[in-house]
């Protein structure tokens, strides 16, 4: 591994690049000791069954899918033969369980652990504890007496009971499924309470209005729900427009969501565009976060959406193309990256130009994240102005804000000169826990001393510290030179020991095979290991395996706090000894 020193920092955005065949995923795990190097079949067939019909697959990346402690994982899949006995069709949930090895159906008919449901079963997300797991159906099956439409509806399962519970019911009756559409299911961390997008105009008692997409919030203990999206101008009135992708607080205390209705807040007024808004469950009430400076409740004169909200939802990172946001606000009209602090009511503009307070960076930025304490915001740029003296090509960078001295650093800079932007496009940053590290891919070839090699997309670590860039994708071959093919989609460990991601490269570890693999790098030692190796009791030249894998698409965390485990999807089909069925996608620990 090579290391060079760097213009100053950071950090983070995340990655659309999603994969049909493969991903990987290393967590939080705490339980029982694994060998390094060892790889185990999550979503393998069960011993007492010969053929696998399919594999399986994480979903939806802003969801949480493994438990603080690593060893619950929730996932999909179409296979016939993860839990013995098993009957039914298309995707269902399943629940992994590391300690034991076992598999458990999550989306059974009538909260059957063998027959599944009717209908497809997707969108899994877990509490912190893996108590309760929520997702999407179409099943019409999976609780008693149900009935209803056959459209989509959002459920929870309780693990210690079994029990399914229905979250979008129809204020008509008990068990009666809502009569559109209910998607897009985010679970609180202590597992209080769930948040999610409906076009179903029947789950609240008196509800009444259009019948776009709403925010509701769901009380576990108390099974009841609430209108987050709600009208001010009365009591059940949904908002005049839709309300979508909600981002909840660990407690429940606060949901962030993105909403294009108008009536939301008093006085609300000005375009009819996308906005941020923060709703709180103690006093029922929601703040529009993308305010205009121009009154109060005025929204802001361009798009605003995708929050991102920090843990205890005091701060919430957005993109927003207005230009109406912060006092002084000046420069071209491109999305730029903001920070609404809700103690103090304060937008601050992240992607600002370094020439003068206020003024807006003069290309887009966006893919906003930020901390769980809020301290840090990373995001990618095409804008050329954000740091002084920043010079170099025009193409993408990423850059990490800090907000307490609200200073911009390029991380992706080139080894020639301070603030000189690398000489190829980079992006997909993410963070360790606190900011310390950040890991990114790049195009760029002059972003460490001595590197050599094709140009093909690295993956590269940023250390905070001591202001240092390393190579992380290198050759066997050593001496910095990078690796012969695209590496890319990063994570790292919480307090960034360990580094993983996708690769095509060949040439990282000895007798590696012609497939994308995921790669483990310890950062202390430079050292590389294939996590999708082959089992070493099957006798086969490459020793990685002989299908592709590769990480999921950020912020899902892949890798554990200690760097000592991955999961990831694969189709190989020589990873674990004695493994059969097809070489479709499944799900590796």
């Amino acid at each position: 591994m090579i290391a060079s020193r760097c213009s100053r920092c950071t950090p983070l955005g995340p990655v659309n690049a999603r994969w049909s065949w493969i991903v990987l995923l290393l967590m939080v795990l705490g339980a029982t000791p694994v060998v390094a190097g060892t790889v185990v079949g999550v979503s393998m067939s069960d011993p007492s069954i010969i053929s696998d019909t399919s594999g399986g697959e994480l979903d939806d990346s802003r969801s949480r899918m493994l438990s603080d402690d690593g060893r619950w994982l929730v996932f999909r899949s179409q296979s016939a033969d993860l839990v013995p006995g098993y009957n039914g069709t298309g995707y269902q949930v399943y629940l992994y369980d590391r300690q034991t090895g076992t598999v458990q159906l999550v989306s059974g008919a009538g909260a059957s652990a063998t027959q599944g449901g009717d209908g497809e079963s997707s969108e899994p997300t877990l509490s912190g504890d893996a108590a309760f797991v929520a997702f999407s159906s179409y099943a019409t099956d999976l609780i008693g007496g149900g009935s209803g439409p056959t459209e989509q509806n959002v459920y929870v399962w309780e693990r210690l009971s079994g029990t399914v519970m229905l979250v979008s019911e129809s204020a008509a009756a008990p068990a009666q499924r809502g009569n559109r559409v209910s998607a897009e299911p985010v679970i609180s961390r202590d597992g209080a309470y769930l948040a999610f997008s409906s076009q179903a105009t029947d789950l609240i008692a008196g509800g009444f209005g259009p019948t776009d997409w709403n925010t509701f919030v769901w009380d576990l203990s108390a099974q009841t729900l609430t209108l987050v999206s709600e009208s001010v101008a009365s009591p059940g009135l949904r908002g005049n427009s839709s309300s979508l992708r909600p981002v909840i607080s660990d407690d429940g205390g606060y949901v962030a969501f993105q909403s294009a209705a108008t009536n939301l807040v008093l006085g609300g007024s000005g375009p009819g565009d996308w906005n941020v808004y923060l709703w709180e469950r103690v006093s029922g009430a929601a703040t529009l976060v993308s305010a205009s400076l121009a009154a109060a409740g005025q929204r802001g004169n361009g798009r605003s959406e995708e929050p991102a909200m920090s843990s205890d939802g005091s701060l919430v990172a957005f993109n927003s193309s207005a230009t109406d946001l912060v006092s002084g606000g000046s420069g071209p009209a491109f999305q730029n990256v903001y920070v609404w602090d809700r103690s103090t009511g304060a937008t601050t503009l992240v992607s600002e130009s370094h020439w003068a307070a206020g003024q807006r960076g003069q290309n887009y930025s966006g893919n906003s994240a930020i901390c769980d304490d809020g301290s840090y915001v990373a995001f990618s740029s095409d804008a050329t102005d954000l740091v002084s003296g920043g010079s170099g090509p025009s193409t993408r960078n990423v850059y990490l804000w800090e907000r307490s001295s609200g200073l911009t650093t390029l991380i992706s800079g080139s080894v020639s000169a301070l603030g000189q932007r690398g000489n190829g496009y980079s992006t997909e940053p993410v963070f360790s826990a606190g900011g310390s590290f950040v890991a990114f891919s790049s195009q760029a070839t002059d972003l460490v001393s001595g590197a050599s090699g094709p140009g093909y997309s690295n993956v590269y670590l940023w250390e905070n510290s001591s202001e240092t860039t390393s190579l992380l994708s290198e050759s066997t071959s050593g001496g910095g030179q990078r690796g012969d093919s695209s590496s890319f989609q990063a994570t790292l460990s919480s307090d960034g020991s360990f580094a993983a991601f996708s690769s095509y490269a060949s040439d990282l570890v000895s007798s590696d095979g012609a497939y994308r693999d995921v790669f483990v790098a310890e950062v202390s030692t430079g050292t590389l290991v294939a996590a999708s190796r082959r089992d070493p009791t099957i006798s086969w030249a490459p020793v990685t395996g002989n299908g592709g894998s590769v990480l999921p698409p950020s912020p899902t965390r892949s890798i554990s706090d200690d760097g000592a485990f991955v999961t990831f999807y694969s189709q190989a089909t020589d990873l674990v000894s004695g493994g059969s069925g097809l070489g479709t996608l499944n799900v590796y620990l």
